[in-house]
């Protein structure tokens, strides 16, 4: 019998090859037609602008390959996502500004909060992470995401305008890049909440972060404050826009920590609130911070006055306390993470007689 020479073996090969790169793209093509399917509008108006939606993320957003590129700038990074997520066809996406003012606060549970509201008499012990998301008028995503190698979570992100229609398709396709806050089936949650005070741009000769792929990285890839923090060490933090931020990281053992940038430098603070002022020994806040100090004792105290647990409802309580109710800084959602069920409670608009919540494991 002749052996096939290399020519026909390597007319042969391509059959093989394409059938492998058409089954990757009909894969792809099938997880993003997916992903696209699920989203639902929970409130808002009747024309979808300004709204709550919902999303379940199966598809691949590419986090390694766009933090490797090392893009900062807005539209660099809008470039990085168009080519690692579009294949560099869509000229025309960009990222929506961030706003994510207000605060955040995290505290020990009430029984009562636990998974979907269902008391549980043998858990001696939960933790939840509240925040007030304000700036100006915005539709948000809450995104059930599974990435392939990662821990599964719950992200809210701001999307302005009507996501149903298919303009906005490709910002959908880039929202768990575009996190602000979060809880993974780990029972970490992190919200970044911004500063009075300019952007943070560290130069340690460590790869660029920005904000909101920080928020991702730390839901996909850490179990515990420590990770977190560590992991944060490895990057030089770059905030987008005029202001820098803060994160406030908490976790279902009960630790929580502030990560903060004054002078540009990375700092822990053991807190369990955050606010747009700086809690480092010595930082000052160059902004206005009357309304952050008042923010932040409005919190503590109402924390002290629930003996130190809080259940869901006080949370959203404290949360309306301290909430804008008008103007360009108005509060637009407000979530509380239970962080023993790894689920999110939503009031969107400050319609605090209804909350939504959506967790890791329901259908």
């Amino acid at each position: 019998m002749k052996q096939m020479t290399k020519t026909k073996k390597w007319w042969v090969g391509i059959p093989i090859v394409l059938g492998i790169f058409l089954m990757a793209i009909l894969t792809l093509e099938g997880r993003t037609i997916s992903t696209l399917s699920s989203l639902r509008q929970i409130s808002g108006t009747s024309s979808g602008e300004d709204a709550l939606y919902t999303m379940d993320y199966t598809s691949s957003y590419r986090l390694s390959n766009i933090l490797e590129s090392g893009a900062t700038a807005p539209e660099d990074l809008a470039s990085a996502i168009n080519h690692q997520l579009f294949l560099g066809l869509n000229t025309a996406f960009s990222l929506p500004a961030l706003s994510a003012g207000g605060a955040a606060f995290d505290a020990e549970a009430s029984p009562d909060t636990h998974v979907m509201g269902q008391r549980i008499e043998s858990l001696t012990q939960n933790y939840l992470l509240a925040r007030n998301y304000n700036g100006t008028a915005t539709s948000a995503l809450l995104i059930r995401s599974t990435p392939r190698s990662g821990y599964a979570s719950l992200a809210m992100s701001s999307l302005p305008g009507n996501l149903l229609k298919t303009a906005s398709y490709a910002r959908l396709l880039a929202a768990p890049l575009l996190s602000t806050d979060g809880v993974n089936d780990q029972g970490l949650s992190v919200a970044a909440i911004r500063l009075s005070d300019p952007p943070t741009q560290e130069k340690n000769d460590l790869l660029p972060i920005t904000t909101t792929l920080a928020v991702r990285m730390m839901l996909d890839q850490c179990a515990t404050v420590q990770e977190a923090v560590v992991l944060l060490g490895n990057y030089d933090m770059t905030a987008p826009g005029d202001h820098g931020y803060a994160f406030l990281i908490a976790d279902k053992t009960g630790d929580s920590t502030v990560v903060e940038y004054p002078k540009n430098k990375m700092a822990t603070v053991s807190s369990t609130i955050a606010t747009d002022r700086y809690q480092s020994k010595g930082a000052v806040t160059k902004g206005p911070g009357d309304h952050a100090a008042k923010t932040f004792k409005t919190i503590q105290s109402a924390i002290a006055a629930t003996k130190k647990t809080v259940s869901q409802k006080e949370a959203f309580t404290i949360l309306k306390k301290t909430a804008v109710t008008k103007g360009d800084e108005a509060t637009r959602w407000s979530v509380v993470y239970d962080l023993y069920s790894s689920s999110a409670s939503v009031v969107f608009y400050q319609n605090w007689d209804h909350p939504y919540t959506l967790t890791l494991t329901e259908n």
